[in-house]
C-alpha cells in the first residue's frame, strides 16, 4: 500500500472488508462501553466529498498556497495515526484467524471509489466525531474470500438495525479496534457507512436515537451519486465533476464568535476535474449585499501595513445587550446606528492578542454618540473588584467611583476632518505593551474618524488607522482586486512575523527548553514558508444578485508573489501612553 495514502483511505479499506465479513455472520448484541453524545448528525461542522478518497491528501498538498506551507510530513502523519494502526491490526488478525488474504486489487478498488466524510466537534472543539460514507464496487474474489469468515469474532457485535425508505432493514455492526475505540458500520446495496463512536447513534439505554437513525438511514439508502443528508445541510447539490470538495461551517471556523455574524453560514474549497481550486462562501442574500458594500467602505480606511484583515457581515442586534450593559439606553441607541459590517485587523503593532475592530455609523450619526463611546470604554475597562465594591455601597459612593473612573479616560480632539476624537485609558497588565515606573500596562483606545469607529486593547493598532486617515500610510484599498470587493487581506511576511513574535513570547526557553527547541525546529520552517506567500486578497463579486434564501457565491482570489512587491515593512507608529 502506498505510504503516501491518507489514513482515511486505509480506514475505507478496513471498514468495507469488515462490513462484508460481518454480513455473513450472526453476532451477539453490542455490550461495550460508550457515552451517548449530544451531536446532531443532520448538521455536520465539516464535510469532505471526494471522487477518489486516496488522492485527498495528495491534492491538498498540491493546492496553491497550501503546497507552500504543507509538506509531505502532512501526508505521512496519517500513515502512523494510532486509530489507523489499530484498524490495520484488527484486519491482520481477522485475516490470520480466518486464513484470508487481501489483494492489491481490493485495496485499489476502495481507494478509487467516491466517499463522503462528515465531521462534528467534540466537547473540546476538535472535529473528532465522524461519519464516513463510501460507495464501493468490490471484486467477486473479495466476496468469496469473506465468505470464509464463518466463526464468531470477539471484536464484532450487533448494535441495532436501520430502516430505509423502502422498508428494508440494515444491520448495524460494532467493531472494537482497541480498549478505547469502537466504530459502528452498516452496509446496504452499494454503500457502506462508518460512525466513529457508538454514542453517535445509541441512546443512554442502548437503543437507537430516532433522530440519528433517521439521518443515517437516509444516508445509507441514498442512491450512488445522489445528494446525502450531510450535503443537503450545506445546501450542496450533486458533486458533478468536482474531484475534491471541503466545506466548513463558520460556527466551527470562528471559534464561537459566529454569534455576531449568523448570516455567514459556511465556506467551501473545490478542486475541479481540471485540477483548478476555487473558493466560495455561503450567506443570505441580504448579508452578501451588505457585506460587499460595507467592506468597500472599510477598506478605504484600514491600514495596508496590517498582517491580516477580514470584514464580516454582522448582526448588530447581537451586540446591543452588551452595549446596553456598558452604556445604558445610550448604548442601545449606539447599536441602532451601527452599520451591519465589521472589520478586524491584526498587525505588528498590536500583535496576535490585540486586533483592531472597525465599525461604521449610519449617515448623520457621526457625532451623536461621543459621550456614549467614552462611557462604554470606561465601563469596559473598569476594575471588577472596585466596581463590585461600589455597587454594594450607597449612591454617593457609586457616583464618586464613577467620577474617579471617568477621570481615567483621556479624551483628545484630533487635527483631522469630521471632528475626529480619540479616547484612551491605561489598564495595568503584566504583559502590557507600555511600561511606566516599572509597571506594565496596555493603552486601550477607541477612536471616531467621521463615521468610522475603531477600537483595540493596544493604542498602537488604532494609531495606524489614524495615520491612514491623515494620508500618512497607505490604505488597503490602494491595492484593489479587479472585478471584486476584497473581504480578506493577508500579508505573508507580516503575518509570519506576528506569529513568530507571539510564539516565542509564549514558548519561553527558560520555562520549557525542550518544547521551545522542538518548536523552533518544526515551526520555524513553516513560518518561513508563510513569509514567502506574498500577499493574498479574497473578494466578493461586485455584482451579487440578492436572494431571499441562503446561497453560495464564488470568491475571487488574487495573490501577489513576495518577490514582486515592494520590499521592507512600513514604519511602526509611535505608541502614546
Amino acid at each position: 500500500m502506498n505510504r503516501k495514502t491518507r489514513w482515511l483511505a486505509g480506514l475505507a479499506v478496513g471498514v468495507v472488508v469488515v462490513a462484508l465479513a460481518a454480513a455473513a455472520l450472526t453476532r451477539g448484541r453490542f455490550a461495550g462501553r460508550y457515552n451517548a453524545l449530544d451531536v446532531d448528525l443532520g448538521q455536520p461542522d465539516l464535510l469532505v466529498r471526494s471522487a477518489r478518497l486516496g488522492a485527498l491528501s495528495k491534492d491538498l498538498v498540491a493546492a496553491p498556497l497550501l503546497r507552500d506551507v504543507l509538506t509531505e510530513d502532512f501526508v505521512h502523519y496519517y500513515e502512523d495515526h494510532p486509530t489507523r494502526l489499530s484498524l490495520l491490526g484488527t484486519l491482520k488478525r481477522l485475516a490470520y484467524d480466518h486464513q484470508l488474504s487481501w489483494s492489491d486489487r481490493l485495496i485499489a478498488a476502495v481507494l478509487d471509489a467516491p466517499a463522503e466524510l462528515a465531521l462534528w466537534r467534540d466537547g473540546k472543539g476538535r472535529p473528532s466525531h465522524f461519519v464516513l460514507l463510501l460507495e464501493h464496487n468490490l471484486a467477486a474474489e473479495a466476496v468469496l474470500q469473506l465468505a470464509k469468515v464463518g466463526l464468531p469474532d470477539k471484536q464484532l457485535s450487533v448494535a441495532g438495525e436501520l430502516g430505509s425508505g423502502f422498508g428494508a432493514k440494515s444491520t448495524v455492526y460494532a467493531v472494537k479496534l482497541n480498549a478505547r475505540t469502537t466504530w459502528l458500520f452498516v452496509s446496504q446495496g452499494g454503500r457502506t457507512l462508518v460512525a466513529s463512536d457508538p454514542g453517535l447513534l445509541l441512546e443512554a439505554d442502548g437503543g437507537l436515537s430516532r433522530r440519528a437513525a433517521g439521518v443515517l438511514a437516509d444516508a445509507i439508502a441514498t442512491e450512488p451519486g445522489a445528494v446525502s443528508p450531510f450535503a443537503r445541510d450545506f445546501d450542496l447539490g450533486a458533486r458533478g465533476d468536482v474531484a475534491q470538495q471541503i466545506a466548513a461551517k463558520t460556527s466551527f471556523l470562528s471559534f464561537g464568535y459566529q454569534h455576531f455574524f449568523p448570516d455567514l453560514k459556511a465556506v467551501r474549497l473545490d478542486l475541479d476535474a481540471r485540477g483548478q481550486w476555487s473558493l466560495a462562501a455561503q450567506a443570505t442574500g441580504a448579508a452578501l449585499e451588505q457585506w460587499g458594500r460595507g467592506a468597500a467602505q472599510l477598506w478605504r480606511t484600514l491600514p495596508r501595513s496590517s498582517a491580516l484583515c477580514a470584514s464580516l457581515p454582522i448582526d448588530v442586534s447581537r451586540a446591543e445587550p452588551m452595549l446596553e450593559m456598558l452604556g445604558g439606553k445610550a448604548g442601545s441607541a449606539l447599536a441602532a446606528d451601527l452599520l451591519p459590517v465589521a472589520g478586524l485587523c491584526w498587525g505588528p503593532q498590536g500583535g496576535l492578542f490585540a486586533p483592531m475592530l472597525a465599525l461604521r455609523l449610519r449617515e448623520g450619526a457621526e457625532t451623536r454618540h461621543d459621550e456614549t463611546l467614552a462611557r462604554v470604554l470606561q465601563q469596559a475597562t473598569a476594575d471588577p473588584a472596585k466596581q463590585a465594591a461600589a455597587d454594594e455601597d450607597d449612591e454617593n459612593k457609586r457616583a464618586a467611583a464613577d467620577s474617579e473612573s471617568a477621570s481615567a479616560v483621556r479624551t483628545q480632539t484630533l487635527k483631522q476632518p469630521n471632528g475626529a476624537r480619540l479616547w484612551t485609558r491605561r489598564v495595568a497588565h503584566e504583559h502590557g505593551a507600555v511600561s511606566q515606573g516599572g509597571q506594565r500596562a496596555n493603552v486601550v483606545a477607541v477612536a471616531r474618524l467621521g463615521s468610522l469607529l475603531v477600537a483595540s486593547t493596544d493604542l498602537r493598532a488604532v494609531e495606524h488607522t489614524l495615520a491612514v486617515a491623515a494620508k500618512t500610510y497607505p490604505a488597503l484599498s490602494d491595492t484593489p482586486v479587479d472585478g471584486a470587493v476584497p473581504v480578506l487581506f493577508a500579508d505573508g511576511a507580516r503575518l509570519a512575523g506576528v506569529l513568530e513574535t507571539e510564539s516565542w513570547r509564549t514558548l519561553k526557553a527558560a520555562a520549557a527548553p525542550t518544547f521551545n527547541r522542538v518548536a523552533r525546529e518544526l515551526l520555524t520552517p513553516r513560518l518561513q514558508a508563510v513569509a514567502r506567500l506574498g500577499t493574498l486578497q479574497v473578494g466578493l463579486p461586485i455584482a451579487v444578485q440578492p436572494a431571499d434564501r441562503t446561497q453560495w457565491v464564488p470568491l475571487a482570489v488574487h495573490r501577489e508573489a513576495a518577490a514582486a512587491r515592494a520590499a521592507g515593512p512600513q514604519p511602526a507608529a509611535k505608541a502614546t501612553p
